[in-house]
């Protein structure tokens, strides 16, 4: 969180956020205890139209972070980070547009995600590992 406020406040940015979202992380930084918060925050702002392409630069370590925060022992972490993963998913890949079962998708393919994104790279096939480790038992 803190690496996003930054990065705003250097450039000038704030504008970004609108009013109540301003009012919100504000608060969310004074009780920085509150996680679910934080990650709620964080969500809106991904998901804000304000921002735009302008959150992609910190897509990376919010990936990271939200991943991170679906292993927590906590409800409401997982779920809050859940919804920050699917968030940041839809303003990374774009929206699908609905069509009718079966019919061809746009995406990108794995070799431009991770051209576009090479950090997350390590950290997923890391995540995939230890999971496939853990299936295995110990």
């Amino acid at each position: 969180m803190t690496f996003l406020i930054n990065w705003v406040k250097q450039r000038g940015r704030w504008d970004f956020f609108s009013r109540s979202k301003q009012l919100l992380l504000n608060g969310c930084l004074e009780d920085s205890t509150n996680e679910v918060c934080t990650v709620h925050t964080l969500q809106a702002m991904v998901q804000g139209s304000g921002l735009g392409v302008a959150v992609l630069k910190f897509a990376p370590a919010v990936a990271i972070l939200s991943l991170t925060l679906l292993c927590s022992p906590c409800w409401a972490t997982r779920n809050a980070a859940l919804q920050l993963y699917c968030a940041l998913c839809s303003r990374m890949l774009g929206q699908c547009s609905g069509g009718e079962e079966g019919s061809i998708q746009q995406g990108m393919s794995p070799p431009a995600f991770f051209t576009q994104y090479p950090t997350l790279h390590p950290f997923l096939l890391g995540e995939l590992r230890g999971a496939a480790g853990n299936l295995h038992g110990p």
